[in-house]
């Protein structure tokens, strides 16, 4: 907090203001006296965001400029940073806040998708940010403040076209802080899960196309049958709601189950770290549905918090499809015909176990033996036109971790 009231009397430019992380920015920021120039295209959203900072009492009317801004219309650009200087007279931060994130397959991506995102999410702000820069010089000093994402350091599923963009800001940036040194700084934000609605109108796969993440979570769902490990998403809803979380309104719930604490409570201690196995595990295990959730603006990081059991539970998946796949390996000629098989019986467990988590204590499922053979016979089939022969339900049974009654 120290470093936040040494700010008291700036100016910051925030664009991207009207919701997530430059509404929070601004409001926290008004509360110590920093006078700001908010821009976004909502001009409803930004005179919200407005009275929220006044509702701080630590700036006036006055001291917060509404300034619309469409970061596309690159003719804006020069005039809005006039305005600025006009009604402040200086600049000292620029925020360079406003982006879109990005649901989509890697490989159905339409390359116009990926020129739409730089558009909005690098070049925008790289134009703009060159006009404040060359003001920054000639004043001898200045600060860009640039929100990138852990996407800008790490690859991230479903994300390609949003991932590249925010790895492009970092070498734009990185590129600036180095040529200008001494004169203008450089932070680039690099935030894990952050509560907003960026998710919500998220560029997908086809140009034009902003689905909600709601139906794009359906979806993937859907493509991958009963191969997904957990049960139907369902997102938070400090995700759904209209600006990045203030308060403790929403009581929290499990990253991995989306269910309240409970008995058990939820672990909150840093998981700095985690994502990453989590990442490769549920790619492993095909659990699209957590893959969908593991996308930028949702990833396990250090705030995420989860039941321990079913942090535990995903583990202990892993590590039963490691010795399945091995025990595989000694009973299988077949390269392709080895990987169908740990494909079919990953999905028979995860049907299982879905159904298990499902039921309610007096309704354990059982399952008759013919039937999980007769299941993934047919799978095995569809997989592999290779596969000949009867499966041995003996063998199928002890393949089969002991987790229901067959």
């Amino acid at each position: 907090m120290a470093v936040t009231k040494s700010l008291k009397g700036q100016v910051v430019w925030i664009t991207g203001a009207s919701s997530g992380i430059g509404e929070y920015l601004a409001v926290r920021l008004a509360k110590v006296g920093v006078r700001l120039a908010l821009s976004a295209r909502s001009v409803e959203n930004l005179e919200r965001v407005k009275q929220r900072c006044i509702e701080t009492g630590g700036v006036t009317n006055d001291d917060v400029l509404i300034l619309p801004l469409d970061m596309i219309q690159y003719d804006q650009h020069q005039p809005s940073f006039d305005s600025v200087l006009k009604h402040f007279g200086e600049l000292d931060i620029l925020v360079s806040n406003a982006g879109r994130s990005q649901r989509g397959r890697w490989e159905m991506i339409d390359s116009a998708v990926d020129r739409e995102i730089f558009e909005l999410n690098v070049f925008s702000l790289i134009s703009l940010s060159r006009i404040v820069t060359r003001y920054f010089l000639k004043r001898g000093r200045g600060h860009h403040a640039v929100t990138s994402s852990t996407a800008g350091k790490l690859g991230a599923p479903l994300s390609a076209s949003y991932t590249g963009s925010k790895h492009a800001l970092q070498g734009y940036f990185e590129c600036l802080r180095m040529e200008k040194a001494g004169i203008v700084d450089v932070t680039m934000f690099c935030p894990g899960p952050v509560d907003s609605n960026i998710l919500k109108n998220s560029f997908t796969e086809q140009k034009g196309v902003l689905d909600r993440i709601e139906k794009r979570a359906s979806e993937l769902a859907d493509e991958s049958d009963e191969s997904c490990v957990y049960s139907p998403v369902k997102l938070r809803s400090s995700i759904q709601g209209p600006h990045c979380s203030t308060s403790d309104q929403e009581e929290p719930v499990c990253f991995f189950c989306d269910q309240k604490a409970g008995p058990p409570g939820l672990h909150n201690s840093s998981t700095f770290g985690l994502d990453k196995t989590v990442r490769m595990y549920a790619t492993k295990l095909r659990g699209t549905k957590l893959l969908t959730k593991l996308a930028p603006g949702d990833m396990v990081a250090s705030t995420a918090i989860y039941h321990k059991d079913c942090l535990t539970n995903l583990f202990n998946r892993n590590r039963r499809q490691v010795k399945l796949e091995e025990r595989s390996e000694s009973v299988k000629g077949s390269s392709d015909l080895l990987s169908c098989d740990s494909i079919a019986l990953a999905e028979l467990i995860s049907y299982i176990e879905e159904q298990r988590l499902s039921a309610t204590a007096a309704t354990v499922p059982v399952f008759r033996l013919a039937d999980l053979v007769t299941e993934y016979s047919e799978r095995l089939t569809e997989l592999s036109p290779e596969y000949k022969g009867n499966v041995n339900s003996t063998r199928l049974k002890e393949r089969v971790p002991t987790i229901c009654d067959v």
